[in-house]
Parts: C-alpha cells; structure tokens; sequence
C-alpha cells in the first residue's frame, strides 16, 4: 500500500528527465506511487512519460495535457489526482530534473511522522557535511526573494522556492489545493499563505518545517528568465494582498 504520493511537474523534460532513476526507485520502494503531469510539452516528454507508466503501472500515473497552465497547476492536479486515487498517508511534489533526490523526500516523511508537521518543506542551506551545488549568480538572487518572502509570510523561512515539499495528507486534503492558484511563479508561498489561512497564523509556527537538504545539485539552465524577474515582486505583492 503507497504511503507517500509524489506529483512531478513537467514541462519539455524529454533531454533531462532520469527516466531509468524513476523506474528503478518505483519498482524498489512499494510505498511509494507517483503522478507525473505532462505540461503541454513540446518535445518528446509525453512519450517518456508514458513508456514510464507502461513499465511500472501501479506505481506510476500519468497526466496527459495538451495546454501549458504552469508549474502550479501541474502539483496541484498531480496532487489531487493522489488524493483521489490513493490511500496515502504524505503527498508532495519534487522538480521532474531530482535536482533534490528521491531519498530526501523518505527523510521528510520522517520528519513529519516524528513531529506531526502540517508541511515540510526541503531547503538548500549550503552547510559542512552536506552537498549543496548551485551557481553563485542564482544563490544571490534567490537570498534577495527568499528575503520578500519572509516579510510577507511574516515566518524566517531561508527557502520557501525549493521544489521540494512534503505534506500530511489529511491536512491538505481539503482547502489548499482545490481552487487554481493565482500565482504562477510563487505557488510554495501561496500554498504556505492557504495553510496559515485554515489553520491560523500562530499555526504554521508549529506545523511547518524547513529540512537542510543533504544533497542539492542544479541541472541544467534555469527556466525563467530575466523579464521573468521582474513578474515574481509582482507576484508576491498579488498574493499578499489577496490573502491578507
């Protein structure tokens, strides 16, 4: 029986997708089941993903769309699509490149076990004893939005934008991911705002955790670019007012 449910959003995967490093950790791990969500990709993503299925059909789902929405509404399909289909006790999501690896999220089931965190969120605090690689230029301009991110969740998160969350099933199950998000570029902080939101502010004090990832690596170019900058302050502003 699948105790932890992981959606992975992709989006023109084909060239970069670990494909073998998928099927290996599904058919290994039967606690494990996961809900691929094919963007609207151009190249060759839908087929990987499919063939995935085909190898490994009881751990392995796939969803097929024709039109791009995001990065947010793939996890939140994926996810709900998990929900519905599983009794499984944790639910996440995890960038389709494993730039964060598969054993982590095992480690932040853990977590919430032992703590009954609402959220654990994986974090890429470069630190001794851990392998964190990321190019300068991105580390600084992600402290810069780490920092307004801060300030509007009022919580002293170091990463809310890594693509690495966990959550306890039953308490996302309803009011987080039933609605479209309205933000495309900063969903993580949306979904944290949604939670604060049901349970109350002093809540995610205790409920919501950061884990130091042990192992973090950058694969490939970053898919927003620099006009794409200028839209996340905007975004951030969005999703404060919205929610406040």
């Amino acid at each position: 029986m699948p105790v932890i449910g992981v959606a992975i959003p992709c989006f023109n995967e084909g060239s970069r997708l670990p494909v073998q490093i998928f099927l290996d950790f599904a058919t290994q791990h039967r606690d494990f089941v996961f809900c691929f969500v094919n963007d609207g990709s151009k190249d060759n993503t839908s087929e990987l993903l499919h063939c995935m299925a085909a190898a490994c059909p009881h751990r392995i789902a796939v969803i097929d769309r024709r039109e791009n929405k995001g990065k947010g509404e793939s996890i939140r399909e994926g996810i709900n699509y998990l929900m519905t289909h599983y009794e499984i006790s944790y639910v996440g999501f995890l960038d389709a490149d494993l730039a964060t690896p598969l054993s982590e999220m095992r480690a932040m089931a853990a977590i919430i076990a032992q703590n009954n965190y609402s959220m654990v969120c994986g974090s890429r605090i470069k630190r001794m004893g851990a392998t964190v690689e990321r190019r300068a230029v991105r580390h600084i301009i992600g402290r810069f939005f780490a920092t307004l991110i801060s300030w509007s969740l009022q919580l002293p998160f170091y990463d809310t934008q890594c693509g690495a969350k966990l959550f306890l099933t039953k308490d996302v199950r309803e009011g987080i991911f039933e609605q479209p998000f309205i933000s495309r570029w900063l969903v993580d902080v949306e979904i944290i705002k949604r939670l604060q939101q049901k349970f109350g502010y002093q809540y995610s004090f205790g409920r919501i955790y950061e884990h130091p990832l042990s192992e973090w690596y950058e694969v490939g170019a970053s898919k927003i670019n620099l006009s794409d900058m200028f839209k996340i302050p905007l975004d951030l502003l969005k999703i404060h007012l919205f929610y406040h």
